[in-house]
C-alpha cells in the first residue's frame, strides 16, 4: 500500500507547492468524484481519530470487477504530525467548495494559510486501494 502511496506523491508532487487546486493524475478525468469520496465519510468517520501521512483515508475502485485494484483515494501526505478526522471532513468540503470535482489538494492549514508546507490532502488516483473500499 504504501508503494502505491508514494508513486501517487510522485505524479502529484508539482501540485504540492500550489495550495488548494483541482490538479491530479491523468486518471482523475475518467472517473474521479469526489462526491463518491465524500458520501463514504459523511456520518461516518470518526472526527476524533488521527490520520497519518501517506495513509488512505477513504478509496474506491475505478472498476466493479475485482480484479482491478486501481482507484481514487483521499490520503494526506507530507504531514508533520497526525490529522484529526473532523478537519479533513472540513478539508474535503474546501476542496468541493473550490469547485473541484475529481482529484485535488488542500493545504492541512487552510482557509487560515494556503501554504503547503505543513502538508496537504489530496485526493488521487492510485495504482492499488489494497483492502481500502470506502471508510479505511
Amino acid at each position: 500500500m504504501f508503494k502505491y502511496i508514494f508513486l501517487c506523491s510522485i505524479i502529484v508532487a508539482a501540485a504540492t507547492g500550489l495550495g488548494i487546486n483541482c490538479r491530479g493524475s491523468f486518471y482523475c478525468w475518467r472517473g474521479a468524484d469526489i462526491q463518491n469520496i465524500k458520501s463514504y465519510m459523511d456520518g461516518l468517520i470518526d472526527n476524533n481519530r488521527d490520520y497519518n501521512s501517506g495513509e488512505n483515508i477513504v478509496c474506491y475502485r475505478a472498476s466493479e470487477e475485482e480484479t482491478i485494484q486501481s482507484g481514487f483515494c483521499l490520503f494526506l501526505q507530507n504531514t508533520k504530525s497526525p490529522v484529526k478526522g473532523g478537519r479533513i471532513f472540513d478539508l474535503l468540503n474546501h476542496l468541493i467548495d473550490h469547485g473541484c470535482k475529481g482529484c485535488g489538494s488542500v493545504p492541512i492549514d487552510f482557509p487560515e494559510s494556503n501554504d503547503p508546507g505543513n502538508g496537504i490532502l489530496t485526493m488521487n488516483y492510485v495504482g492499488g486501494t489494497g483492502a481500502c473500499i470506502g471508510l479505511c
